[in-house]
């Protein structure tokens, strides 16, 4: 009994130890931080905003993510300027950049200048044992990656896979809507209708979201993703590669689960996809990146594959779930817009309340509801931002950025600044009509430089479609006529709280 005492004892004392240790490690990395851009002014919050989330004391005296990547920012303007550091006990010191001139900057002198911060490309990797094209930071790799999804972007590809499927699935949602409730949680159902387009297009997987009669068991691959999503931030903030894979407790270790079961789940969807190319030329985007492997000879690992399988079910399906679900919330809010878009489409399209209608043919006719997408993701842009590490020193405009520290370029201030944008607060799509305008060297919410968005193209296609879909066959109001969005920032920007809309089908 005194021995298991003894070693229970032990146990807590190392543990307490090991806690004081990072507890010391993290004020030194601190106050490093603080004296290593003493010269820029701005924000230090020793606790992690991350972590004053969870924490409804701390959260009434201290700034969270959200406040600080997004929401504040307007504030922090006002009293610091455009450029301003961040500093907390965890994690590496942000120099944030609010100045549309700091994009044009990035263009130009991209990978000379600037390479992709390791902080999360380092994490991802030993997470998944692999790369991805939107993580990797090494330019030679990333040009690998890049060149091997490049045929699954090609805009004949897009076409056939894309419109398709999505056609067909939103079918099936309104099929949906029309023989259940009309009154539908739009977020969830904006998520469910995503992945299962990008299930299809991307992997000739079918995950069975929308169609109730094909669900099936392996639906639980989307709830992965969103618990891996969820909890990264915990696994990014954690000390040390030791801790982070071995300590598998808590909220570690159900993200440890997560990608174990992850990682099997689509492994199997590629061996599956590897046996069936085999026997016939599929079109979906992996048996066209499994064709590419082949044809390149590259040295492309099924890790390396699984880490941009990944990215693609996370940029395919969460951020265009999301984008849609901002649209419709701004549609309802905004009737006449929505009539608006409704005549027109009735105007230019004879086959509108088809079961479906190519989106080649009516592109040009379908500029209204391209002008809704841009404006939603104006308004709320799902990333809103982007992170660069430097090579070496840059003063901009006469502030000293030291290398080697990350560059946070905020571009969601200036897509709603007035300087930009008249009447920047108000949903007006028709701004958009003017593609000769300044404002479109401004918004860029797809990226910047030569890393932007692989598949914005699809995520257009997608979008515009869907939309024009519900617009067509439904008038869209809220459940809740006083309900206002409110938004958090993870790693990307997602209503805070689920909203419900009524569809009302239109005669």
């Amino acid at each position: 009994m005194l021995q298991i005492l003894q070693t229970v004892a032990y146990l807590f004392l190392s543990a307490v130890a090991i806690i004081l240790l990072l507890i010391i490690i993290a004020v030194f990395a601190y106050f490093k931080n603080k004296r290593k851009l003493s010269h820029l002014p701005g924000y230090c919050q020793f606790i992690p905003a991350q972590l004053v989330k969870r924490n409804s004391f701390l959260s009434k005296y201290l700034y969270t993510n959200t406040e600080i990547v997004y929401s504040k920012v307007p504030e922090f303007i006002e009293k610091y300027g455009p450029v301003y550091k961040v500093v907390s006990a965890v994690g590496r010191p942000l120099i944030f950049i609010t100045d549309g001139d700091f994009a044009k900057i990035i263009t130009s002198k991209g990978y000379k200048l600037f390479e992709k911060d390791r902080n999360g490309s380092d994490k991802f990797h030993e997470l998944f044992n692999g790369d991805n094209v939107f993580t990797v930071s090494d330019e030679v790799q990333w040009r690998k990656h890049r060149l091997l999804l490049n045929p699954a972007f090609t805009d004949d590809n897009l076409s056939d896979a894309v419109i398709t499927f999505t056609n067909k699935t939103i079918q099936e949602l309104m099929d949906k809507i029309n023989k259940q409730s009309n009154v539908r949680e739009v977020s969830s159902d904006m998520s469910g209708l995503t992945l299962d387009i990008i299930g299809r297009a991307g992997f000739g997987y079918e995950f069975g979201c929308t169609d109730a009669s094909s669900r099936k068991t392996e639906l639980s691959l989307s709830e992965k993703t969103k618990s891996l999503m969820g909890s990264f931030p915990t696994y990014f903030l954690t000390p040390t590669k030791f801790v982070r894979q071995n300590l598998k407790v808590g909220s570690l270790k159900a993200l440890h689960d997560c990608k174990d079961s992850f990682v099997s789940e689509i492994a199997a969807i590629i061996a599956k996809r590897s046996k069936e190319g085999e026997e016939e030329a599929a079109n979906d985007m992996l048996s066209l990146l499994l064709r590419a492997r082949e044809e390149q000879g590259e040295r492309f690992s099924d890790y390396e594959l699984i880490a941009n399988c990944f990215i693609m079910i996370v940029a395919g399906h969460e951020t265009t779930s999301q984008t849609l679900s901002y649209a419709l919330y701004l549609l309802a809010k905004h009737p006449h817009i929505q009539e608006e878009a409704y005549s027109f489409i009735k105007s230019k399209i004879p086959d509108h309340h088809s079961r479906s209608f190519n989106y080649i043919d009516y592109s040009e006719n379908l500029s209204y509801i391209h002008n809704i997408f841009d404006e939603t993701l104006r308004m709320y842009p799902v990333a809103v931002g982007v992170v660069r590490k430097l090579k070496s020193d840059l003063e901009f405009k006469g502030y000293k950025l030291p290398k080697d520290t990350a560059v946070f370029y905020n571009w969601s201030v200036e897509f709603v600044s007035e300087k930009n944008f008249t009447n920047p607060e108000q949903f007006i799509p028709n701004r958009w009509n003017d593609q000769g305008s300044g404002q479109n060297k401004i918004y860029t919410p797809f990226g910047i430089g030569n890393r932007s968005c692989i598949g914005k193209k699809f995520a257009k296609i997608e979008s515009v479609l869907c939309l024009a879909r519900l617009i067509c066959n439904y008038k869209i109001s809220l459940k809740d006529p006083n309900y206002v969005m409110d938004t958090d920032v993870n790693v990307t920007m997602q209503p805070a709280k689920p909203f419900f809309a009524i569809f009302t089908k239109r005669q």
